[in-house]
């Protein structure tokens, strides 16, 4: 695992993120009530969980936790583990070694990779710039002064744009890359939201499991690689 991975390849970003993280989430039927701090230490897979970890919610159909890397969330049909901490190759280690170690007779049916990235842009203006190239306002002519849409603080809420019908999923997928103000960076005014949602879907429920483990293995550094390159072209949009 970790220790025989190679070592991550990452894209340089033309600008430093403020906040930047990976989730995996995977679609299928779990157990929540089982997924404890207290569990993942007995097992070896996050050890001294048990006495560090911050319990936020466990009942028989939800579980929320926090380590010092690694936060989980996990209900009846979807598990989720997110951290902000390099080396990312240890959120992979980590599902790989839960579902074929431990529950690997879990039922999966869908899987998704998840980069998100909050970055600071030279100001209000600049990120409104951004905005307008993404979501221009020349189809709005004739009616952007009634919505009021010249405004210093007006324009592009939300973008999401979709590639599907790719040839390395024949099961089904997409990547989703949205695009946000931020709210979390700048002020709330200088800063750029971008999440990249890379999905795959099972060829059935028999050898589902398997199928999308072994795309989480072979995927994960290409997936992540892919998404900086996307979140570096919009970045260049500032500069």
């Amino acid at each position: 695992m970790l220790a025989d991975s190679a070592p991550e390849v990452m894209i340089v970003m033309r600008i430093e993120p403020d906040i930047s993280g990976v989730d995996i989430v995977l679609r299928g039927n779990f157990n929540p009530a089982i997924l404890t701090p207290a569990w993942f230490a007995m097992h070896g897979l996050l050890p001294g969980a048990d006495e560090t970890a911050t319990l936020d919610l466990a009942t028989p159909s939800l579980v929320a936790f926090s380590t010092e890397w690694v936060s989980l969330h996990s209900t009846t049909d979807q598990f989720q583990v997110h951290t902000q901490l390099m080396p990312y190759v240890r959120l992979s280690d980590l599902v790989l070694r839960i579902f074929r170690e431990r529950l690997h007779h879990t039922p999966l049916s869908a899987l998704s990779i998840n980069r998100h990235i909050h970055f600071r842009v030279a100001s209000p203006e600049t990120r409104q710039r951004v905005g307008r190239m993404l979501a221009p306002l020349a189809p709005w002519t004739g009616i952007a002064d009634t919505l009021r849409l010249t405004g210093a603080d007006s324009g592009m809420l939300s973008l999401t744009m979709r590639q599907s019908e790719l040839t390395d999923r024949p099961s089904g997928g997409h990547i989703d890359t949205r695009v946000e103000p931020s709210v979390r960076v700048g002020d709330g005014r200088q800063g750029v939201y971008v999440h990249v949602n890379d999905h795959y879907g099972a060829v059935n429920t028999a050898d589902g499991a398997e199928y999308l483990l072994d795309l989480l293995e072979t995927k994960f550094e290409e997936s992540l690689q892919r998404a900086d390159s996307i979140v570096n072209h919009v970045m260049s949009l500032s500069t």
